[in-house]
């Protein structure tokens, strides 16, 4: 089994590539005017939105941060706050990553036998990959919910248009360029996410739920 900077070394090297295709290359535009939070359009949708426990989504998810830039397919599985899967498979090779957490543990491990395990989820995300991320707020987030923040801004339609949160003295920000118009409730189809000198990009082509 590599080690694990040895592991980040070869992990970013099989997904890394130009920007090209990855997520979205729209732009976002902020709302003209914006609904209030306790608005019935947003409160229905939001309670909507909630009531999906488990579900599945997959896409395309761009990353770009200090001295990193990479690109991949994946496949997010939730099936609650202690037990989700993240898949991830380069664009250009067979090289895959996944990350599982359940409730006594988080592993990271690739299709070439490398496994680590950790109980902390941040540690073992900044060992393994080189970066952490508040991944307790991505169900959320990936399903166009603010989370744990009260400074979010709701469209005209009643859908999240950004918001702001404040992590480990950081902020980080999701803007929704757009929501996927043939589920029901509406759900994202591509976002940014960005935090101090790192962005996500996602384009989500399936929900499953």
């Amino acid at each position: 089994m590599l080690n694990k900077s040895t592991f980040r070394i070869t992990l970013l090297s099989a997904l890394a590539l130009l920007f090209v295709g990855c997520a979205t290359q729209e732009q976002f535009t902020p709302p003209e005017a914006a609904l209030p939070h306790n608005s019935p359009i947003w409160q229905q949708h939001q309670q909507a939105v909630n009531a999906i426990n488990h579900y599945a989504a997959e896409g395309q998810l761009g990353y770009i941060g200090d001295n990193k830039r990479f690109s991949s397919s994946f496949a997010w599985q939730y099936l609650g706050q202690e037990q989700y899967r993240l898949h991830f498979s380069s664009l250009l090779s067979s090289s895959t990553l996944t990350i599982e957490k359940s409730p006594v543990t988080t592993v990271i491990y690739d299709n070439k036998g490398n496994y680590y395990a950790a109980r902390d989820v941040h540690q073992l995300l900044q060992d393994v990959i080189g970066f952490d991320f508040p991944v307790e707020q991505f169900p959320n987030w990936i399903k166009g919910l603010p989370g744990n923040t009260e400074n979010y801004v709701i469209d005209q339609q009643g859908l999240l248009s950004h918001f702001n949160y404040q992590w480990q003295g950081d902020n980080w920000q999701a803007k929704y360029i757009n929501y996927n118009q043939t589920v029901s409730p509406k759900l994202p189809e591509n976002l940014l996410i960005s935090g101090p000198n790192k962005k996500l990009k996602i384009q989500i082509k399936q929900w499953k739920f």
